[in-house]
Formats: structure tokens, sequence, C-alpha cells
């Protein structure tokens, strides 16, 4: 847990709370915790009824989008948090390899083996993940995430394949709507723009990260200007979706361009030999499309006098002439004759049988279609209304209530478009546009279900009854937005500083190959709204490569906030780090005597028992040539070398292989295994020890040094990373230049070390270890597991 307790401004206190990934599952500020937690009583989706979500929901996930296959049930996703459960399964939160907290750095660091994120997938997980959060005072949080690809680099290209990951959550987010309910995206000129409505986990906007100002903001909510209170009621085509209504590039009218325009399409003529004709309109509506065999009149509004047509190839090509067939008898004099300059054509389906004269009558409109963005002919959207059908016509939904956990109500309507969308967590009011009389709602789950019924939720103090004693049949519904809420200057919000992906425009950027973007939206799985924020980069990461993101959370006011984030925003960061570049790195030896017990030194200090021998020799950080070395414990059980599965059950000696499943020690009843990371080794160099146990106190010594400091810290990743990641620079909004906290531990310190070990009371270390003996983390060596 880290906390800030700002002197003079509490909307600056915050308090975290981390996950056993790493990852934040409490973020507590002034407004509340903003971490919406996932009720477990509430299927994630229809489709994998029988699994449910990882309670901490803001974490990095990374896909392998090639081999990802969640519909024929083999997912590649991995999860920082870990995998989520079953009915038969209980969560496995990846294991941390790492944990250390520094009062005098205002840090906390963590290490997990990230896992993937069903147990049902049969694919391994390779990554590491490192957190760091450093308290940067005034309501900043800084937080660089570390994610490291341990397979080996490959020539086998099917290997690669199989190791690699291309889409990169970072990270996706899930906000408590009841505590921050509005979203506000930032622009490029350094304001932001409320998001209203706030579409679904589904429909969530995607918006491209240049195409921003490099933050997001959750608020609470925002009071609304009552002028700005009417919502846009939605349009839709009558086949279930919501469009906007002003959708496509716009309705086809036919309106005759000139006289004696109607002639016969020579060129139809001869590659289909029928009676093609073309007639000039006025510019509308592209619909390349047509309706063949169709059998339609073509009426002139102005005089009445019809026409009967067999086929129209093109509605109108260009947006200004149609292609059509008439009845053969017709010609172009004919058709001249009946539509000139100006005069508006209505279609009508006949009822006629081949042949027909000219004088057919017109028995059922036919609706011209609309033109999409490519020229195709589809419905045009048409405004809901909503108007209600009969006296006492709401009644409660049950199976609605019962499925969605949310307190629903539905209520008749007169016929109107189908829209089988909502807008599930709007506040909105409900108006009766007749008497003015309104009932609050909470969200909208279907405009107009089959055409007729709404479905919306309100508070479960609202009844049928009361809904009833407000509309009447007849009654038209006037939708408005809710205008309760907080001014400015009175908010509280929670900004996420994630940059604009501006390395995409530096010219020796080799990595980043397409553009990042961001997603912002409404999810209601359970009773709680959650308003999620997914931030997503199409960035590739091979074996061995090591990809580096810095990016900060601020909890503030929501006036100056715009400022404050701007002002960060050029110093978030993200880079691919290989093998092939320079790292900086301390040598690792472990010591032992025999092959039971061995100790672990880092750099140059002497192993305490003198006796003992250099078993084998490595690295704190990846290097050519070397592979990840952990000791895993199961029970009284140890091993030391590189396959992190080694515990796991064997999948391939049951008929039908079973899922890997590294939350079991095989053949041992409710013991789950214990990872910690030793360093980066040569293949096979450690294995005189691989079944020996790691022993904290082997190599102690009064004087010996047992942390490892971060590779993102100033002993790691420094010469890649800009200089504003090391602690020794500006911390920022009022603190001035802060000079990185000393790393000695003091001799007071040691002393007392040193007088616990002379007393044998070694469970009195524990604490002491917490505060001075960092576990490795940041790819460095695990000394101390807690």
């Amino acid at each position: 847990e880290m906390n800030h307790i700002e002197p003079f401004d509490s909307n600056r206190t915050w308090s975290m709370r981390f996950c056993p990934g790493g990852n934040i599952c409490s973020f507590v500020g002034r407004f509340g915790d903003a971490v919406a937690i996932n009720d477990v009583s509430v299927p994630r989706d229809n489709s994998q009824t029988d699994s449910f979500g990882m309670h901490e929901l803001w974490q990095w996930i990374a896909v392998n989008t090639e081999l990802h296959d969640p519909l024929e049930g083999n997912p590649y996703m991995i999860q920082q948090a870990g995998s989520d459960m079953t009915k038969d399964i209980q969560p496995f939160f990846s294991p941390s390899i790492a944990s250390h907290c520094s009062n005098k750095k205002h840090q906390c660091s963590f290490g997990t083996w990230a896992q993937q994120g069903t147990l049902l997938s049969e694919f391994d997980s390779s990554l590491l993940f490192y957190t760091r959060y450093t308290d940067c005072g005034s309501g900043v949080v800084e937080i660089v995430n570390v994610m490291h690809n341990t397979a080996d680099p490959s020539s086998d290209v099917e290997y690669n394949k199989q190791h690699m990951v291309n889409w990169i959550n970072t990270p996706w987010a899930g906000i408590s709507g009841s505590i921050l309910r509005d979203v506000l995206l930032s622009n490029t000129n350094g304001t932001s723009t409320l998001q209203k409505p706030l579409l679904s986990l589904m429909e969530g906007k995607k918006t491209w990260l240049h195409e921003t100002g490099g933050y997001t903001t959750f608020a609470e909510g925002i009071k609304i200007d009552p002028e700005k209170s009417l919502f846009p009621i939605p349009c839709g085509d009558g086949r279930g979706p919501e469009l906007p209504c002003s959708s496509y590039n716009g309705q086809l009218r036919l309106v005759v361009l000139g006289n004696n325009t109607c002639e016969p399409s020579v060129a139809h003529v001869e590659a289909w030999d029928e009676n093609i004709h073309s007639l000039m309109l006025t510019k509308s509506a592209v619909v390349k499309t047509g309706c063949m065999d169709c059998q339609l009149v073509f009426k002139n509004e102005r005089t009445g006098v019809t026409i009967d047509v067999v086929s129209v190839l093109h509605w109108a090509w260009n947006g200004d002439k149609m292609f059509f067939t008439p009845v053969n008898t017709l010609t172009s004099e004919d058709i001249n004759a009946v539509f000139f300059d100006g005069d508006v054509i209505s279609v009508w389906q006949s009822s006629n049988q081949l042949p027909v004269t000219i004088l057919s009558p017109a028995v059922v409109p036919f609706d011209l279609p609309c033109g999409d963005d490519e020229g195709r002919g589809v419905p045009c959207p048409v405004k809901v209304k909503l108007v209600i059908s009969k006296d006492n016509a709401c009644a409660k939904s049950t199976i609605h209530t019962v499925k969605r956990g949310r307190y629903t109500l539905k209520l008749e309507l007169k016929q109107t478009v189908v829209i089988r969308t909502g807008c599930s967590a709007c506040p909105l009011l409900f108006v009766n546009e007749r008497t003015g009389d309104s009932v609050e709602v909470t969200g909208v789950m279907h405009w107009a279900w089959l055409g007729n019924i709404i479905f919306f939720n309100t508070k479960r103090k609202t009844t049928p009854a009361d809904i009833n004693s407000i509309f009447f049949e007849g009654d038209e519904i006037l939708v408005k937005h809710a205008i309760y809420g907080k001014r400015e200057e009175d908010n509280l919000a929670l900004t996420f500083v994630h940059g604009t992906g501006k390395e995409l425009e530096d010219p020796k950027n080799t990595w980043m190959g397409r553009r990042g973007f961001m997603r912002s939206g409404v999810s209601l799985e359970s009773n709680e709204q959650m308003n999620f924020f997914s931030l997503t980069l199409p960035v590739t990461v091979n074996p061995g490569d090591t990809f580096v993101k810095r990016q900060y959370i601020i909890t503030d006011r929501l006036k100056g906030m715009d400022e404050r984030a701007s002002s960060l925003v050029n110093d978030t960061y993200q880079n691919i780090i290989t093998l092939a570049d320079p790292m900086f790195s301390r040598v690792v030896r472990l010591f032992s005597n025999d092959q039971n017990r061995f100790g672990v030194i880092v750099g140059n200090d002497v192993c305490g028992d003198q006796d003992a021998k250099v078993q084998c020799e490595g690295s704190t950080t990846p290097q050519f040539g070397k592979r990840r070395l952990f000791v895993i414990t199961c029970g009284d059980q140890s091993y030391v070398g590189s396959n992190l599965y080694h515990f796991s059950p064997n999948r391939e000696s049951y008929a039908v292989p079973l899922p890997l499943r590294p939350y079991v020690c095989s053949g041992q009843v409710g013991i789950k295994p214990q990872w910690s990371l030793l360093g980066y080794f040569e293949e096979g160099s450690c294995d005189y020890l691989k079944n020996a146990h790691y022993d904290s106190l082997f190599c102690t010594t009064p004087k010996t040094r047992m942390w490892v400091e971060a590779i993102v810290d100033a002993s790691g990743f420094t010469t890649n990373i800009p200089p504003t990641v090391p602690g020794e620079d500006l911390f920022r909004f009022g603190l001035g230049a802060i000079s990185p906290p000393t790393e000695s531990a003091s001799i007071a310190d040691y002393e007392e070390i040193s007088a616990i070990v002379k007393s044998g009371a070694a469970q009195q270390l524990a604490p002491l270890f917490l505060r001075l003996v960092s576990p490795a983390f940041f790819l460095g060596l695990i000394l101390i597991h807690t």
C-alpha cells in the first residue's frame, strides 16, 4: 500500500493498494475508491456464462492476435492480474516474483510472472511484468511499466510466432461509475470534451492517440447547462442497431434535372440487350445500387401521371443520373413527355402483372434508399418516436432485472422504428411533453425492442405505478440529460496521462509501426456502473525484447486539470529494448557448499560463508546467450532452472491433453508453487544446484547489501530512457528539485540485523528485510521472496 497526504489540499491526497500482480486494485482519493470491482456473481458475457473476471481491473494485457481464438475456446491473452476464474477453478493471481517499497524514494516496485487470462488456454506465458510507482507529490503518481519477453530468440519462425505478443493494453482500467461518473476526452489544444452519452463496452468510441491531448479524465457528475440538456433521440433503419440520424451521404431524392434528359443508355443496351434508359437528376445521394426485377411505378408528384418500370440498375450514379428499364412499350420520348425539369418522382410498388400500360395504378409506396459512404443503397435512418400505446403501459421486466442484476421496467409504445440498442449508463429524465411531469432514469437497455417496447432502468423506489401515473395513452416522451451534478470548481477528478504516441513520428523509431488508440465507454455487468478505459498499442514484443512505458496518474479538482495534465504529456515515454541494445548489468553469483542449499550475492560482495564456492555466475538483467533462472518451490521440493512449469502436471500424459496448470504442484494436493527470479544465466550452468533450496541467510554479513535496484532506476535502463526517469530528476508540482535519497542502509540498521542473527531470533528479521533487503525485481535477483 502507498499513501500520500497533501498538507494543504486534501483533493490531492490519495491511497493505493496493490494486487499480487503489482497492478492497482484500489485507488482512493477524496472522491472515494476509483477502482471498479467486478461482481463475480454475474457472468462476464453471454458467450462464457461459466467464466468470471478478475476483481482487479487496472492492469496490462498482452495479446498474440495471430493465435488468439476465443471463439474456439483457445484464447491467447496474457493478463497482469492473473487468470479468470470458472465455476470449478478459483482465480489464479499472477505469481509475485518481487515486491519492495522505499519510504526514502517514495516508491513501490513489483515484479510478476503474468498468466494467460484463462486457465483453459493451451498456450504458455513467457512474460514478466514489472511496475514501479513513484509518489511525485501534489497528487501525481509516476508509473513505469516494463514488460520483458523471456522466451529465447530463435530462428524458428513458428516458435517466435507462438511466443510473441503484438497487441498491448497499457492499461485496461475499470473506473467506478458511481464514484467518477463522467469521462472527458482531451483535445490537441489542451482542453477536454465531455463524452455524452457514454457508449457500451462493445461500442466504445475508438480514438487515435495522436488526435488527443495525451490524457483522459474521469470526473464526478458534471452539471449540464439546462439549455443543452435535450438528449439526441437515436435513429434506426428497422434492422435493430442504432444509427446517427445524419448518417450516410444523404437520402435519395429523384428530382428531374432539365427537359428531355431521358435517353437510351447505349453502353447498357449493348451489354445487357435490354431497353435501358438514363435520366438526369438534381444532385442528391450517391446510390450506385438499384432494384433489379422490381415491378415499380414512377409517379410525377406534380401531375399524377405514372410510368411502369421493370428494373432499376442504378438509383443515382454519381448522385445525378438514374439508369432504369421501363416496360418495352415505352420510349425516351414517352418518358420525356411525362417528366420535366424540377418534377419530383415518387416510387411505388405495382400490383399489376406484365404486360402493363402506361397508366398502371400506383398502390404501395416504395421506400427510396439512402446512400452509404461507398455508394450502396441502404435503409434510411428513422428517428424513434416514444409515444405511449395505452394507459397503464408500464410493468416490471423481471427477466431483465434478474439476468442483468439491474432494476428494469418496460413501457409499451405505439409502433415505431426497431432499435434494440440503448444507452446503458445515461442519467436521463423522461419528460411528458404534454404535462411537463418527469421521472429519473438511470439507463436505457432497448429504445424500441420490436419497435413497440422500451426497456429502461430506474431506482428501485420508482414503481410501475409511478410511471403509469405520469404517462398515458398518446403521450410522447421527451428525453433529456439529467442536469444534476457539480460545478467544475467543485468537481473532483482522476486523470490518466498516457501520451500521444509521439514516438511514431521519431525518425529513429524502428519498432512502432502503427498508431495507438484508446477507447472509453461503460460496462454494466453488475449493479455498479463501470466506466472503462483502455489504451491499445499495436506493438510487437518478440522473444528477448523488453517494452518500457512511463505514464502518470493525477488526482485533483477538475478545474485546472487540463493544465496540469498537459504539462506532463511530454514526459510520457515508451520504447522497445532488444538484447542487442547496451544494458547495464551486475554480476550475480550462486554460492554453496553442496547440492542442498545455496545463497546469492550481487556485485562484488563476498559471501559470508567463507567455505562456500561459486557454482555459477550470471547477470541481473537480460543478456544475449543467457536465460531466465528461477528457484521454484513446491512444499519441501525445490527446482533451480528456466522451466517455469517444472512442477505442473504433465498434460501430454492424458488421452486428451489438458491445458497448462501452473497453479498445481503435481502430486501434492492443496500446495501451490512459489517462484523467485534469480537472474539470467547460461542454460545448464547452474545444474549442480538443480534441486537445491535457496537460503536467504546463507551469505549474510552485516556489510552485505542485499537489495538490487530496478532496471528502470539509475542502475538499469538509464541509457535507454530519457533522463526524467531516474530518481534524481525533478519531482513536479511544487516539490522542486529533490536530491535522490541515499541508497545506503544506516549503520544502526546493520547493527540491528547483526544482533538478531547472533541471538538466533531469525523470525525478527522479516520486518527489517522488508525495509532493507529488496527482493530482486525488474529483471534482477530474488533474494527474499515476500
